[in-house]
């Protein structure tokens, strides 16, 4: 863990001498999955499910599945360590 560009300086300044040909390459993440939009996400289930009919035993409770997904997909609580979070922006 880095904590910040003046932690990463100072790391920088412990390394021993690298090689000529060596190059240090550094990437700053503030977010590290994209979220999925909620309707966007329901809509594309929808679409595979009307798509893939035939394919989907005639008995398949959708109406339920679809009730239950979008449950899980806008009430997503998880836990982190010893805290619990409740994710805003859908999914990641």
């Amino acid at each position: 863990y880095i904590k910040d560009s003046n932690a990463l300086l100072q790391d920088l300044q412990q390394l021993p001498p690298l090689p000529a040909n060596a190059r240090i390459f550094t990437a700053d993440a503030t977010a590290m999955y994209t979220n999925i939009d909620c309707d966007t996400a329901l809509e594309a289930f929808n679409f595979l499910l009307d798509t893939y009919a035939a394919e989907i035993p005639p008995d398949f409770p959708r109406t339920l599945f679809m009730t239950v997904l979008g449950i899980i997909m806008k009430h997503n609580l998880f836990q982190f360590d010893d805290t619990f979070w409740l994710q805003k922006d859908c999914t990641a």
